[in-house]
This record gives C-alpha cells, structure tokens and sequence, in this order.
C-alpha cells in the first residue's frame, strides 16, 4: 500500500500541483472509509479477519462477538479521519496539512485503537459473555 500511494503521489505532483496532491491522502481516506462502511452493512466482519489473521491465539466467543461490531467503529474513525484531512486541506497551512497526514492521522488511528482494546478488556467482552 505504501508503495501504491507514493506512485499516486509522485503522479499527481508531476502532471498537476501540490494542490492535487493534497487530495490523495483524502482519496485513500475515503477508500478506507467506504470499505468499512460496505464490510459494516454487508456484515463481512473485515476486523475479525484481520484479528484471525495477525492473532496468534484462539479468540474465544465473547471476543469475537465483540470484533465483530468493529467494523462500524472503525467506519466512524475513518470517517472522522476523513473529515480532518478535509479540514486540513482548506485550513491553508501546509505544514499542519504535513503533518497531520504524515504523522496525525498514525496517532489517531493509535489511541483509536487503544481506545478499543481498552473498552473490549474492560466492559464488552463482559457484556458479550453474558
């Protein structure tokens, strides 16, 4: 993937302006989002198998009740992280614009996470073990 948005980003720089450039960012960010948002409705459980695949241990089934309401949590993330590249974009301060798709939008997807693992050790595995 990261290669991908380097190409994207060299392209958009070469054939156009560092305008264009500041919407590849926003494009992948709303690439992200709409994956979510199909795997959410489409129930395709896109966490859940991201979890199995990068989880060495066996998840047990208040867990996986748990990742698989990931995906709608991980739409609004997305979602949100969508709306501050935007804002970024027209905020008219390039090195705010740097930084929050260079680095930002890392930390907010970090403490999101954190965020997550918290609340399933601390009350949704319980609720869901029911």
């Amino acid at each position: 993937m990261p290669s991908i948005y380097l190409i994207a980003l060299s392209a958009a720089y070469y054939f156009s302006s560092f305008e264009v450039v500041k919407f590849v960012p926003v494009t992948l960010s709303i690439i992200f989002f709409a994956l979510f948002v199909d795997a959410y409705y489409n129930k395709k459980e896109m966490i859940l198998g991201f979890t199995r695949q990068f989880y060495p241990k066996e998840l047990t089934e208040a867990e996986i009740e748990f990742i698989k309401r990931g995906d709608g949590y991980w739409a609004v993330v997305t979602c949100i992280n969508t709306l501050i590249q935007i804002y970024v974009i027209y905020y008219d301060d390039d090195i705010i614009w740097a930084f929050y798709t260079s680095v930002g939008w890392y930390i907010l997807f970090f403490v999101s996470l954190i965020t997550q693992i918290v609340y399933g050790k601390v009350y949704a595995i319980k609720l869901y073990s029911r």
